[in-house]
């Protein structure tokens, strides 16, 4: 099998999968949806009240007027390490459809 006709197997292979996520059962853990509070609420739920399962909703600049859902298990990952390395640069970036006017202004 050549790359190419392996590239369009993969490809059936994920447009398939995709449109299963996107017809299957709302109830279904596999059912896809972009809501991100519905996603939250499916995690919630799913994960009870742990207490290692830290969600939070950060408000991007980038991606305003929606807001980020953060999702790590505590002790698989660090939380200083995701506050500084992924949380931090997120806060910092700039709103849609803005200039950075310090390049002009220095």
């Amino acid at each position: 099998m050549d790359l190419l006709e392996l590239l369009y197997t993969l490809r059936q292979t994920l447009d398939g999968w995709l449109s299963e996520l996107r017809h299957g059962s709302p109830s279904s853990i596999e059912y896809y949806t972009p809501d991100l509070t519905v996603v939250y609420q499916r995690l919630k739920a799913g994960m009870g009240s742990s207490p290692d399962v830290l969600m939070r909703w950060l408000d991007v600049p980038a991606c305003a007027p929606e807001r980020v859902l953060m999702a790590n298990i505590d002790g698989l990952s660090n939380a200083q390490m995701v506050d500084q390395d992924i949380v931090a640069p997120l806060l910092q970036t700039m709103a849609r459809n803005t200039v950075d006017p310090s390049p002009y202004y220095s």
